[in-house]
């Protein structure tokens, strides 16, 4: 019974300081508010990671098409092989000549079974399903967390659509 009483008291308390700013307000402006709206979506979808490394890689493709290339490449020697796959950048002093045959001049990023060190990007693993992240940077192209907004947002400018009727 106590714990009615309080809610009662907190609801009462609420409503009567919101009236009393509603008047204060009314005669404090010289014009006064029709209306705020807030408009939100019913519901928003969790977005999969699977929808967000999709759009990620498409966004990469877009702004750093050599390195999306080279995690396609790492996607699939790592599903092959089984193994961990790192990309790292290219440093031309540090080739061998069996490299200087694969990795020819011009070639911004390479594969490793083995992380390398500052020129380690990023890893992919498909056991895991998994891409671990070392020295990448936005410079690079547009981060997950990026591909998971932009997501986001077009889920709900589409709920707004379908509420408006917009097709």
């Amino acid at each position: 019974m106590k714990n009615i009483i309080i809610v009662g008291t907190c609801l009462f308390t609420f409503i009567a300081a919101s009236a009393a700013a509603w008047n204060f307000a009314a005669r404090t402006t010289s014009a006064p508010v029709i209306a705020t709206v807030k408009v939100t979506p019913k519901t928003v979808d969790t977005v999969s990671v699977n929808d967000i490394r999709t759009r990620w890689i498409k966004l990469l493709n877009q702004h750093n098409p050599e390195l999306h290339d080279a995690v396609l490449a790492c996607m699939l020697a790592s599903k092959v092989s089984g193994k961990e796959v790192f990309i790292l950048t290219e440093n031309n002093e540090a080739r061998t000549a069996a490299e200087e045959y694969i990795f020819r001049d011009g070639l911004k990023y390479k594969l490793s079974y083995e992380r390398g060190g500052v020129e380690s990007i990023m890893s992919y693993s498909h056991k895991e399903n998994w891409f671990s992240f070392d020295h990448y940077n936005e410079k690079m192209g547009p981060t997950m967390a990026m591909a998971e907004s932009m997501i986001i947002i077009d889920q709900r400018i589409g709920k707004y659509y379908t509420d408006l009727g917009i097709k």
